[in-house]
């Protein structure tokens, strides 16, 4: 891909057909799936590109950085055509509302904003995180955002007023909603995956993990969630069948675990790559063969 330091993060475009990675030389590079060829880089941050990720419709990325700018860039241009100012240290994560008019975030300064995408401004500031916040994803109605920090806690946030509507306990670093919004994956220092019902708080189903869970993620149909972790030097995924769960918590299943040398990325929450195993109609281990070929 070219990049001259190892990368922080990478994202699909919601068509699986560009792949964004940002890094720590500061740029961001978007590739073409199929041909592997460097689309476009994208230069505009003075610190190490953290998180980016598309926006629903495809046609703006957002990346949050070292530097502790936030940019939104033309995908079809490369252009920055918006640079969101407010977070006082390192951002670490950035995701869109479903409809991609808000923009969550967080970082290093312990907060979690809301932005409007369109005008750039400062909607909200969510605080109460006693550590820096390492992951923000939305609900699918966007009524919702989950935030996941590193004093181990994961805080649902009603994204209209801003109130924390309850914190989970366990210690947990990392969340993201489930396709249809009933679900919510968390993982953290614990060595296990939980799968929490939103709307009761209950814990449905626990995965366990071999080390650290450093990402998890849905398949786009919510039938598959993908654990990842670092263990020394390998990186080891582990893909569960979690189909049947909503009728009946035991009938969760198991698949495959993958395990290879640790690339050259401080972030493993492109295990989401997994996601794209059912559009391609491949399995757990071509769709993980696929993505290690292609960074």
């Amino acid at each position: 891909m070219g990049h001259a330091n190892h990368f922080f993060s990478v994202s699909f475009s919601p068509g699986g057909n560009l792949l964004a990675s940002g890094s720590r030389d500061t740029t961001i590079k978007l590739l073409n799936v199929k041909s592997g060829a460097c689309v476009r880089t994208l230069t505009g941050h003075y610190g190490g590109v953290a998180s980016v990720t598309f926006s629903p419709d495809g046609q703006l990325i957002a990346s949050g950085s070292h530097d502790m700018a936030i940019k939104l860039w033309n995908v079809q241009s490369g252009a920055c055509v918006r640079t969101l100012k407010g977070h006082t240290e390192s951002v670490f994560s950035v995701s869109f509302s479903p409809v991609g008019k808000l923009l969550g975030s967080g970082g290093y300064d312990k907060s979690v904003k809301l932005w409007d995408t369109q005008s750039g401004a400062s909607v909200r500031t969510l605080t109460g995180h006693a550590d820096f916040v390492e992951s923000v994803s939305f609900s699918r109605d966007g009524q919702l955002l989950a935030s996941g920090s590193s004093d181990n806690s994961i805080k649902i946030w009603n994204v209209q007023s801003g109130a924390c509507l309850r914190t989970l306990p366990g210690a947990a670093n990392w969340a993201t909603f489930s396709p249809d919004g009933l679900l919510l994956a968390t993982g953290g220092i614990l060595m296990e995956c939980k799968l929490w019902n939103v709307q009761s708080s209950a814990c449905v189903v626990t995965l366990s993990s071999l080390t650290i869970v450093s990402s998890v993620s849905f398949s786009p149909d919510g039938q598959l969630i993908a654990e990842g972790c670092f263990w020394g030097a390998s990186v080891i995924t582990s893909l569960w069948d979690i189909s049947e769960i909503h009728r009946d918590p035991t009938k969760l299943r198991f698949l495959t675990t993958y395990t290879r040398n640790r690339p050259e990325t401080q972030d493993s929450s492109f295990f989401g790559v997994l996601a794209k195993c059912q559009a391609d109609d491949l399995d757990a281990n071509q769709s993980l063969s696929k993505l290690y070929s292609t960074v």
